[in-house]
Parts: structure tokens; sequence; C-alpha cells
């Protein structure tokens, strides 16, 4: 067949096969590109679904965060008022030790105090025994009067 065509006819139908090899292959590439456009589309909704759900998980973790930061805040006041209820205790029992201390110093210097008093007391009583005693045996009479009414 090739030989009773010229070769001007040869040459365009060599063109019109390429070009339509040519076309099929530009069609194939339309489908291939629409193909790629479509799976652009895809990763872009499912990026988008995950990227909305990643912020849905974050928005969830800050909130936890967020509730889980109050909750510490208020322990960490209710702390700062508990310590500063022990700060006042202990400044209000040192006071009291203190006063404690001075009223026991007091209270140890009347002791010793009486105590002086005490034997100041049982010398003194010592002291009158020894002379009612010897006024007796230097008293010929009379010392049985006197005897019986000291003791």
């Amino acid at each position: 067949m090739e030989s009773k065509l010229s070769p001007n006819s040869a040459a365009l139908i060599n063109k019109i096969t390429e070009l339509e090899e040519t076309t099929e292959v530009v069609e194939a590439l339309k489908v291939s590109n629409e193909d790629l456009k479509n799976h652009i589309r895809q990763y872009e909704a499912e990026k988008g679904a995950m990227k909305k759900q990643h912020n849905e998980e974050l928005q969830r973790v800050i909130r936890t965060l967020d509730k889980k930061n109050k909750e510490h805040n208020q322990k960490s006041e209710e702390l700062r008022s508990h310590i500063k209820r022990l700060e006042s205790d202990l400044r209000h029992l040192e006071t009291s030790k203190m006063e404690n201390s001075g009223n026991l110093q007091i209270k140890s210097q009347e002791l010793q105090q009486m105590s002086e008093y005490v034997r100041k007391l049982e010398t003194t009583e010592n002291d009158l025994r020894t002379k009612l005693e010897l006024y007796q045996k230097t008293t010929v009479n009379g010392g049985n009067n006197i005897k019986s009414s000291y003791s």
C-alpha cells in the first residue's frame, strides 16, 4: 500500500499517524492528570480532616490542661493560706512559750524564795526547840507546866 502512495501522501499519513498517537498520549495524559487532580483533592480532603481532628484533640488537651492548671492554682492557694495559718500559729506558740518561760522563771524564783523561807522557819523552829529544852532543863520549878503547854 505504501508503494502506490506518493511521497507527500505517505508523509501526510505518517503525520496523521503521529498526530493520532500524540492525541492518544495527550488523552492518556489528560486522564492521568485528572487522576492526579482527584488524588490531590482526596489528599487535601484527608489532610483537612486530619488537621481538624488534630485541632480538636489539641483543644481537648488545652481544656484539660487549663482545668488541671486551675486545680493546681487552687491547691497552691490553699497551701499558701495553710502555711500562713501555720506561721501565725507558730508565732503565737513562740510568744506563749516566751510568756510561759517567763512565768516559769517567776514561779521558780517564788518557789526558791518559799524554800528559803521554809528553811529559815525550820531553823528558827529548831533554835526555839533547843532554847525551850535548855530552858526546861535549867528551870527546876515549873518546867513541867511549860513543857505541857508547848507539846
